[in-house]
């Protein structure tokens, strides 16, 4: 059976990225909570934007009576506890850890985590920490890319725990100086796909990317708190968005793979990067390999950033919508290595092949005019 730890009830110091916590128990149960700082493996990840679930229950099991008259006796069955969401900057200055955790997911070879999540007040006063222990990742979103957004752009976590505890405290966070929780927009993105570098030049928006990771319990034993396994992988279809009228290559694309031949010949390979602005450097960046294009659509009605439906001229905004499926993807901080580039699409074309680049690096929604700057590899 898997050993809890407990935070006694006395005063806790913790080493947070800079941020000094002291923890205490606290009387009160009452509490409004304002920031979420959290740590992973007992190494601090700075803040996140908001954060939900973790919480625990038990089904009630009524047992049959006797007779009519007798009384009806209940008891709890196992305790569940349920996932916890995460939303977090892109940037890795605040959440190596993460990506990390997440390119564990992507290799499938899912890595277990266990840590803290710190609520505070608007003050940084420390008024609950929810421990979380052997988590697996069950969910990942990266958020919508459209040129046109003034939103910012969080991505999102899911994992499941296998047990949860909470703790009452007090104390107060003092932040180091200087750090801040980054706002990162979702225009400042880069897509390319293999031959078709003019074409991607043209997207204006590619829909949110929703990763899944199967997990099922090991509940074989006596253990009350069992283990979550991860089970299958399931990588998403992209759909992506153009000015009215669509582009050539992808309509040639179309009329090759959708309506005539259907091979392995006819797939390709291409990169999604999130972007600083600022530099130009990959914040990460997605690899896609095994794409084809089921659908082609010139024409079509989508709600984009210039309908808005507290407007009374609100109306769909007409643009050309492209589905492709992917068979996987894998996920780098940085920039991706050339050497890794290589190799994975070599062996996704059964060996045969050499990678070419994209002539288009700096092509895709709002990436048009970027200068093309230093980057930073990963390895």
């Amino acid at each position: 059976m898997l050993k809890k730890s407990h935070l006694p009830l006395i005063i806790i110091g913790l080493a947070f990225s800079g941020i000094s916590i002291h923890l205490a128990s606290a009387a009160k149960t009452g509490y409004a909570v304002g920031h979420f700082a959290i740590s992973l493996d007992g190494k601090s990840t700075g803040y996140v934007q908001s954060f939900d679930g973790g919480s625990v229950k038990a089904d009630v099991i009524t047992e049959p009576p006797l007779d009519n008259f007798s009384v009806a006796k209940k008891h709890i069955g196992q305790p569940k506890y349920g996932d916890i969401t995460l939303n977090l900057d892109l940037s890795p200055d605040t959440s190596p850890a993460f990506y990390d955790w997440i390119k564990s997911l992507f290799d499938r070879k899912p890595m277990r985590k266990s840590g803290e999540i710190i609520g505070t007040d608007l003050d940084y006063k420390v008024k609950i920490v929810k421990e979380f222990h052997e988590a697996v990742i069950t969910e990942v979103t990266f958020p919508a890319c459209e040129g046109g957004s003034k939103d910012p752009a969080f991505m999102s976590i899911k994992f499941a725990p296998t047990f949860t505890e909470d703790i009452i405290a007090a104390g107060k966070v003092e932040r180091a100086p200087g750090q801040v929780q980054r706002i990162v927009s979702p225009t400042a993105f880069r897509l390319s796909i293999e031959g078709l570098d003019e074409d991607t030049k043209r997207i204006a928006k590619v829909d949110a990317i929703t990763i899944k990771q199967g997990v099922v319990k090991d509940d074989v034993g006596t253990k009350r708190d069992y283990e979550k396994e991860p089970a299958k992988l399931e990588i998403p279809n992209l759909s992506i968005h153009l000015p009215l009228g669509g582009s050539p290559g992808f309509q040639a694309w179309a009329d090759t793979m959708v309506a005539g031949a259907n091979g392995k010949e006819q797939k390709r390979s291409g990169v999604i990067e999130y972007y600083n602005p600022q530099t130009g450097a990959p914040y990460f960046s997605i690899l896609l390999l095994g794409v084809g294009i089921y659908q082609y659509n010139p024409m079509s009605a989508d709600c984009g950033t210039d309908c808005d439906a507290d407007k009374d001229d609100a109306s769909p905004k007409p643009d050309a919508q492209v589905g492709l499926y992917v068979e996987d993807m894998k996920f780098y901080p940085g920039q991706i290595d050339k050497a890794i580039l290589e190799k994975l699409y070599s062996a996704s074309r059964g060996g045969q092949g050499k990678w070419v680049g994209f002539a288009g690096k700096k092509g895709g929604g709002a990436s048009r005019g970027i200068a093309s700057v230093p980057t930073t590899t990963a390895k």
